[in-house]
């Protein structure tokens, strides 16, 4: 049985413009607290830090992942990195959301659903334009 939390406590990993919008709504959340974030710009991570009310930041995923308050990892990184780093926080046992697309290849795919399945945590992918015009008509 997979255990969901009452209140998630999320580490950002990605601080472009769609982290920008996911700390927002993390922060706007009754059920959710912006605990860390995950930049490899050590000054990008603590000024977004400070910005948006985190308590800590990283500059690599390994060292969020040890934070024993946090329950969630949103990945807003660029593509390619997205399968190593959901494989990263299925390991360390933290439930996962992950901008589009989850995985580049069958394989990533095939080793997500692996990682998630033998540390029973949850992989949600983020879609937020799935219902946009131009999305419909395609």
């Amino acid at each position: 049985m997979i255990r969901t939390p009452k209140k998630t406590n999320w580490v950002l990993v990605g601080l472009g413009q769609q982290g920008e919008r996911l700390a927002r709504a993390i922060s706007e959340s009754s059920h959710a607290k912006l605990i860390s974030v995950v930049s490899t710009d050590k000054s990008r991570a603590q000024s977004f830090k400070a910005q948006h009310g985190a308590i800590y930041s990283h500059d690599l995923l390994q060292e969020a992942l040890h934070n024993k308050k946090i329950n969630a990892v949103c990945i807003a990184t660029p593509n390619h990195k997205h399968a190593q780093e959901v494989i990263l926080a299925a390991q360390a046992g933290k439930n996962i959301l992950c901008e589009k697309p989850l995985a580049l290849t069958m394989r990533e795919g095939r080793a997500i659903a692996a990682a998630d399945k033998k540390n029973r945590v949850r992989c949600f992918v983020d879609f937020h334009l799935r219902m946009h015009e131009s999305v419909k008509r395609a």
